[in-house]
């Protein structure tokens, strides 16, 4: 009897495990800008017990695609999956900022901060969905109240970099950026974001060794390829910015959009 509980709490201790692993490279998928193949790996554990985590990164693609009717479809069907799960929550505050349903607003993100109030995504999100609007004041207050919560994650620095870098304050986004790599040397996000504002101040040479420092740890990583492009562009090197855009059309996924 006691190597039957032994056995079925190893398995579900390693399912968990694959469905930990699963959000983890549907995520990097969504990264990489492969959001076709992020779709079908959210897909498949919409049978799971990660379904309202799935349908969340779902939502996240189709708000990404501009698609927000089927975005909130997602989110919803998520909330449904899981009354207790914060990210759907977050999701609807983006869909909500853009409608300026205040109300609404109010009621989701508070849902999201109660039941995430330590989940770094919530806040990013949060943030996001006023940065999207440039309400960049209000996105910096979502931000800050991660960092007033202690909560040290790559990704809320760099969202904290993106707002700076949107408001053109190159020298305080570089130093969230700084911070994020602190947090995780060689996070491919943080390079290419970096890299951004050298390009900004013409300082090419920098742009491209922190390009190719972020392809080096992440091969697959495509806006890295996409930015090279434009670095080189820039430069008027048209047959290596051509090389490295040909790159990010095979990395990511090739649309028409894209080829024009």
């Amino acid at each position: 009897m006691k190597k039957i509980l032994f056995y079925f709490h190893v398995s579900i201790i390693f399912s968990s495990i694959l469905l930990a692993q699963d959000i983890s490279s549907g995520i990097k998928l969504i990264k990489h800008e492969k959001f076709n193949e992020a779709k079908k790996t959210f897909g498949s554990l919409l049978n799971s017990k990660s379904k309202a985590e799935a349908y969340f990164y779902l939502g996240e693609i189709y708000f990404i695609e501009e698609k927000v009717d089927s975005a909130k479809v997602l989110y919803k069907k998520g909330i449904e999956a899981d009354i207790d799960f914060p990210l759907n929550y977050a999701g609807m505050v983006r869909l909500n900022v853009l409608e300026g349903n205040d109300s609404e607003i109010a009621k989701n993100r508070n849902q999201a901060i109660d039941l995430g109030e330590d989940n770094p995504k919530v806040y990013v999100v949060l943030a996001d969905a006023y940065a999207h609007i440039k309400y960049y004041d209000t996105a910096m207050q979502f931000l800050n109240q991660a960092l007033e919560n202690k909560i040290s994650n790559p990704d809320i620095f760099i969202m904290i970099g993106k707002v700076h870098l949107s408001k053109i304050n190159g020298t305080e986004a570089i130093k969230n950026f700084e911070e994020a790599l602190k947090l995780e040397s060689g996070n491919p996000e943080a390079l290419t974001q970096k890299a951004k504002v050298y390009s900004l101040i013409n300082n090419y040479t920098g742009a491209v060794s922190l390009l190719e420092e972020a392809i080096t740890s992440d091969p697959a990583y495509s806006p890295a390829y996409n930015e090279l492009a434009e670095v080189y562009a820039n430069l008027k090197d048209y047959a290596k910015a051509a090389e490295y855009y040909a790159m990010y059309i095979d990395k990511s996924e090739s649309t028409l959009e894209k080829q024009k």
